[in-house]
């Protein structure tokens, strides 16, 4: 065999397959056979296709579908018996709905002496129930609702306002915003105690994402502003938490759980090194003196 042959390529017309046999026959040791090495091929399951069976917890409402009297009867004069169902299912989305609460305070007074006796209390009223947002028409399905809708499936509240103005109601993206901002003020606790699992965990993790702000004050619409999340808690209950932040420090402003790290010792694992301008570097031997 000439030196440098095996790098050469052969190219053969359609139909001359026996020339590149002889040639490959060469290549591969004067034409003996080489014995062929067999792999083995793992089984697995195909996934059978079709339509997926519509889930038992979804609730069902049976519809049955009869015969009239009329048509009950065979052509040779007698009355046809029930033999049987063929039972099919449609799955069905009820519109959403809306509602008003009417709450109906019922007052009492005395007749006999017209609050004479009691001065403090000329009628008596039954007292309204707690709500989250006093003074709004808001309840806290329609709150939910809402705010599930903004930070769950990324709808913002201008498209709401068009899908409230289809069914007739009017409700401003303004308003709304407005509600958003007081549910987090009266939820402030849950906050608080969301930071409280987190550091029930040995390890927590942290990452940031860039977004614009357009009215802040004593900052530019152009300013880059920050999402943080973080998760941790215990394996078997994590709890995933999202810090918006001004700047790329996280601890900038003190973070509830995390200004105070002589109460949790554990580690902190983040994508690189985080606000080099931060005051505060985590200094525990197990934290590796990361910034944050």
């Amino acid at each position: 065999m000439f030196p440098g042959v095996e790098n050469l390529r052969v190219f053969v017309r359609p139909g001359r397959t026996d020339m590149r046999k002889s040639i490959n026959e060469a290549e591969d040791g004067d034409g003996e056979e080489q014995p062929s090495e067999k792999s083995v091929v793992s089984s697995f399951l195909r996934r059978k296709r079709g339509r997926r069976p519509i889930p038992e917890s979804i609730p069902r409402e049976e519809i049955i579908l009869d015969l009239p009297d009329s048509e009950k009867t065979c052509a040779c004069g007698q009355t046809l018996s029930y033999i049987g169902d063929d039972v099919s299912e449609e799955l069905e989305l009820i519109p959403q709905k809306i509602m008003v609460h009417r709450y109906i305070q019922r007052k009492y007074a005395c007749k006999s002496c017209e609050g004479l006796g009691d001065e403090s209390r000329p009628a008596v009223r039954t007292a309204l129930r707690h709500r989250l947002l006093p003074g709004t028409i808001a309840g806290e399905g329609l709150l939910a609702y809402i705010l599930t809708s903004k930070f769950c499936d990324a709808l913002p509240f201008y498209r709401q306002e068009k899908m409230f103005d289809r069914i007739g109601i009017d409700l401003t993206r303004g308003t709304m915003c407005s509600w958003a901002i007081r549910v987090a003020e009266e939820l402030a606790i849950v906050s608080e105690i969301l930071w409280d699992e987190i550091r029930s965990g040995s390890s927590l993790g942290a990452d940031e994402t860039t977004l614009q702000v357009i009215c802040e004050a004593g900052r530019k619409a152009d300013q880059k502003s920050y999402m943080w999340v973080l998760r941790g808690g215990r394996a078997d209950r994590p709890v995933i938490l999202f810090e918006y932040r001004s700047s790329r420090r996280l601890l900038g402003a003190c973070t509830p759980a995390l200004c105070h790290p002589e109460q949790w010792a554990g580690q902190l694992p983040t994508p690189g090194n985080y606000g080099r301008d931060s005051p505060f570097t985590l200094s525990m031997a197990n934290w590796r003196s990361t910034t944050i």
